[in-house]
């Protein structure tokens, strides 16, 4: 299968692509009986000019592409099946999902003007991929139809979760199947690939009839003024409660984010949303009483485009804040996102706007991943011989390893690339590794997240540009022209410093000798040089520079 690394037929490997070592991004492969299965293809989220959305690099998996037997989707958050329109084509493998997911993934592929065979799979049913037999096993989180995957071969079973938890209550579609997942543990598990986000938090995870009760009661206690709740737009458990707290305050449920609107018609067209759980477009709503609105919000991560901001700065179209009103933020705060977070909440306060968080009534969010005891409950069910901790950073997996031995289980901690052994006796063990990295969408294109471009994009939006043009004739310079895009903060700030800067460079090119003007990137290298310097020296910003000569 790979000229470096030779797989045995008979024995199951375990190979992440993306999600070990990092929250999100998560591409999973297992290699038997020379045959690849995928799990999930999703994506992350960064910070970068021009790149906000990165996914794992597939150059290795693209080789083995014939290899592939199928991709199944555990379920539809974008770190899961995110990628699956940019990736596709360079895996074109039949796609596994079940009804609410398929609904999400044919959008996505719709999107990227990508065909793919998309296999719509029921629910706890069960799939022959090759020598995969592949089980859906449902489970609960904080999106419709979470499924485990109880991936059957003839060296063993491994159960890989996807995202979970225990919900004894759920508001939306079925209870974890407990029964399914002890009738596996039953027939043996080689190993369990599990879920690591939340394994530093004790006890459980609570329920998301908690959080209705809790929403219903806030919103009921707020009787003047419009109210918001911010959530993740995937949580349709969520949004079932935003109706249901409507209801009972007697508002009007207006839903504002394009996320929501999709997740709405796909839960209506999967039978999530009952046809009597109304909700009003922006524009419809924009006309209500403040005090018979309830706005159902993305943006609770304080993103730029999503209507929460758009609210707060005064810039939706159609919906408005005001002093008086109330926004209650029904999420988490996603590591790294903290900075715009509370941004965004000050910004909301200095309206007059009230800020309610979890910090200030616990019960109106729960998380979607398992806490420690949810995690020992998994392992009592299943009882598996290996497991493999997933979905987090290295501090998680670690951790997640650590209660693995804690319980008697033999566990190793994945990074991206491996190549992981399931060892009935003598555990799982590394080895080998296969070549991975990130890449990033930049516009329509996929580009290596190493790719000098970005740190170009980086320097230009710290320490701006400087263009130089001159014109050359019979090595006597006949036209010059100096520009500068971001360094100056004033138009005669600017028009001194190009004057100082075209005197400069007319100094610089007198001083050459005859040699240079034979070799252009040497007379460039030098111009550059002598323009960062000034540059430096006067404010203290070293630009990009770029020097055309034309002779």
């Amino acid at each position: 299968m790979t000229k470096t690394l030779q797989f045995d037929p008979h024995r199951l490997y375990f190979i992440p692509l993306g999600g070990s070592g990092e929250i999100g991004m998560n591409l999973n492969v297992y290699a038997y009986g020379g045959k690849l299965l995928v799990v999930d293809v999703g994506v992350t989220f960064e910070k970068l000019p021009g790149v906000e959305v990165v996914m794992p690099h597939v150059s290795w998996l693209r080789k083995q592409k014939k290899h592939i037997a199928g991709i199944v989707l555990t379920h539809a958050h974008e770190d899961h099946i995110g990628a699956i329109g940019h990736l596709w084509p360079d895996l074109e493998a039949p796609l596994y999902a079940t009804p609410f997911t398929s609904q999400i993934i044919k959008h996505k592929l719709r999107e990227a003007r990508v065909r793919a065979p998309l296999h719509e799979v029921p629910l706890s049913s069960e799939v022959a991929l090759g020598p995969f037999r592949v089980g859906f096993i449902s489970l609960t989180h904080s999106i419709p139809e979470p499924s485990a995957l109880a991936i059957q071969t003839e060296a063993g079973i491994v159960v890989h979760t996807g995202d979970w938890k225990i919900d004894a209550n759920p508001l939306v579609g079925e209870a974890t199947n407990q029964e399914a997942l002890q009738a596996v543990g039953d027939a043996g598990v080689l190993g369990v690939v599990c879920d690591s986000t939340c394994v530093f938090e004790k006890g459980w995870s609570g329920s998301e009839k908690t959080v209705q009760d809790a929403l219903v009661h806030q919103v009921s206690s707020i009787t003047k003024g419009r109210v918001v709740i911010a959530c993740f737009a995937s949580n349709v458990a969520r949004l079932v409660s935003c109706f249901e707290a409507a209801k009972k305050s007697g508002r009007s449920i207006v839903l504002a984010g394009r996320s929501l609107e999709r997740m709405e018609a796909a839960s209506r067209e999967t039978d999530y949303l009952d046809d009597n759980l109304t909700a009003l477009t922006p524009k419809e709503g924009k006309g209500l009483a403040a005090d018979k609105t309830l706005i159902v919000a993305t943006g609770s991560q304080g993103e730029p485009k999503a209507a929460l901001r758009r609210m707060a700065e005064g810039h939706h179209p159609f919906l408005k804040l005001d002093a008086g009103d109330t926004v209650i933020f029904s999420s988490r705060i996603i590591p790294g996102n903290e900075k715009e977070i509370f941004a965004l909440q000050n910004k909301l306060t200095q309206k007059g706007v009230r800020v309610i968080t979890p910090k200030d009534v616990p019960d109106i969010h729960v998380s979607g991943h398992p806490s420690c005891e949810e995690l020992k409950q998994m392992y009592a069910w299943t009882r598996p011989k290996n497991v493999i901790p997933v979905h987090g950073e290295d501090r998680h997996l670690e951790a997640h390893k650590q209660l693995a031995h804690d319980l008697g289980i033999a566990s190793i901690a994945p990074h991206n690339g491996d190549v992981i052994l399931f060892d009935a006796k003598e555990g799982p063990k590394k080895v080998g590794h296969v070549p991975t990295g990130r890449v990033g969408l930049d516009g329509s294109r996929l580009i290596s997240m190493d790719n000098p471009l970005l740190s170009q994009r980086t320097r230009l939006s710290h320490d701006g540009v400087v263009l130089v043009s001159g014109v050359f004739h019979d090595d006597r310079l006949e036209a010059l022209k100096v520009h500068t895009v971001g360094l100056f903060c004033s138009a005669d700030h600017k028009d001194d410093a190009t004057h100082e800067l075209s005197a400069l460079v007319k100094r610089t090119l007198g001083h050459m000798s005859a040699k240079h003007y034979d070799d252009p990137d040497k007379m460039q290298a030098i111009v550059a040089k002598e323009v960062r310097s000034y540059c430096y020296d006067t404010i203290g910003k070293r630009p990009l520079v770029v020097v055309h000569v034309l002779t």
